[in-house]
């Protein structure tokens, strides 16, 4: 039988070395709780005190000294919400022993122990959501869709089956289906003899991106063709009144030409023009409806507002009328790996890299920021994270009204990522500014979350 192999013993320096970047991590957590004045909380001053070490702890990237941990068959500190800093005082003191040094004295500042972690955490839990329910050791917690304002017997069924808390999400709807929502609950109570408890959810501020300045009004009509190059399906577009016209559908190509002209349109005709670029196209109506006419066109055809459209009389005369107008295009700012973007507290819209004849920038993208104020507490060296965390980006140069970031991350399956306006800081879309390492969001009743 083959003698099981022992794993060799860590080196001094590397236990020592991860010593010391937990050494700072703690230091920094004692420094956020002494800036903090903590005599105002009563019985919650635990609480609070292990709030602030959690999130000093979780600005830290620990996923190296994490995996040093597990590998040495320690905690990897992953699970300490409830008790921060006695896992990590513990953690180091398991450390000091396999370096082989003098024990480090830290009970100067202590902080909850997991035991005592987890009698505040259940206790928060039932003033925050309420006792649980006989035969099961967890709260259900359903947010609240918009229907609840108006739908009663929704709000009654959702109690029935055994909701715990409403949760109203003040990001949507406004005070007076918040009202509404509250009233169904307290109906459905006296209704069914059962309490229910309401957490309104507040929006935070949402940074977001500027506005980018539009593209030219310009549209773009193309067929579809084969892999040799055959048209398969002409481009389609629909002429339509100028004169009193509504929002197109989506999906739906309109070119709005004046009315008395496109009443004198037939099937079949053919209306020539000379598109954007110069090049001479025809259109063939291929339908007639109440809203207008369907053209097809095989060729493709860039029409701009102004573009001469030449139909023909009955009598063979030519028969002439404008497009347009049509909207800009959306313009997007695509960034990828390496690419460097201004973010900027002044209005100005956003607009793509300026590149020279030979594909070099010699202006970087830059875009506004709807929370100048936010600007200011970004450092370099910093990460900021863009649509949702799909783009992410390390700040090169920071500030108060300016800043320079070398994006990061990038989706690969494009050779870049776009962003729109209000991408949030998440199309028009809106990406978080600032991102912290990620933090745990379980419920309260969670053993996952923070003591607070």
């Amino acid at each position: 039988m083959a003698a099981r192999s022992v794993p060799a013993p860590p080196a001094a320096s590397a236990v020592s070395s991860l010593v010391t970047r937990l050494e700072r991590v703690r230091a920094r957590m004692l420094e956020v709780e002494r800036a903090v004045d903590l005599t105002g909380f009563g019985t919650r001053r635990e609480s609070a005190r292990n709030l602030l070490h959690y999130l000093a702890f979780r600005r830290f990237d620990l996923r190296r000294d994490q995996a040093e941990l597990a590998h040495l068959a320690l905690s990897s500190l992953g699970r300490s919400e409830g008790h921060v800093l006695y896992n990590l005082d513990s953690v180091l003191g398991w450390l000091d022993r396999l370096d082989r040094a003098p024990s480090r004295d830290r009970s100067d500042v202590t902080g909850p122990d997991s035991a005592e972690g987890g009698r505040i955490l259940e206790r928060n839990a039932r003033l925050l959501l309420g006792p649980t329910r006989p035969g099961r050791r967890v709260r259900i917690m359903v947010t609240l869709p918009a229907e609840a304002a108006t739908d009663y017997r929704l709000v009654r069924s959702l109690l029935a089956g055994g909701m715990d808390c409403a949760r109203i999400n003040c990001a949507h709807e406004g005070p007076a289906d918040w009202a509404r929502m509250v009233a169904h609950i307290h109906r459905a109570e006296r209704a069914l003899g059962r309490r229910c408890r309401i957490e309104m959810d507040l929006a935070g501020p949402k940074i977001r991106t500027g506005m980018i300045r539009p593209g030219p009004s310009v549209m773009k009509l193309r067929p579809e063709r084969d892999a040799v190059g055959r048209v398969t399906t002409p481009a389609s577009v629909w002429l339509v009144p100028s004169e009193g016209r509504r929002s197109s559908a989506p999906g739906i190509r309109e070119v709005p030409v004046p009315r008395d002209w496109l009443a004198r349109r037939r099937r079949g005709e053919r209306i020539e023009l000379v598109d954007a670029r110069g090049a001479r196209r025809a259109f063939r109506v291929a339908e007639r409806t109440s809203a207008g006419c369907r053209a097809e066109v095989g060729r493709t055809t860039y029409l701009v507002p102004g573009t001469r459209l030449v139909g023909a009389t009955r009598g063979g005369e030519e028969d002439p009328a404008s497009a347009g107008p049509f909207p800009p295009l959306v313009q997007r700012i695509r960034l990828g790996v390496g690419d460097r973007l201004v973010v900027t507290a002044r209005p100005d819209q956003g607009e793509p890299a300026r590149r020279d004849a030979h594909g070099q920038v010699v202006r970087p993208a830059h875009i506004a920021c709807t929370l100048p104020e936010g600007l200011r507490s970004v450092r370099r060296g910093e990460s900021v994270w863009f649509d949702d965390g799909r783009i992410g980006s390390v700040v090169r140069s920071a500030t108060a009204d300016r800043l320079v970031v070398d994006v990061t991350h990038a989706p690969a399956e494009v050779r870049g990522s776009p962003l729109t306006r209000g991408s949030t800081f998440p199309r028009p879309s809106w990406t978080s500014l600032r991102s912290l390492p990620r933090t745990s969001r379980t419920s309260a009743s969670s053993s996952g979350t923070p003591t607070w």
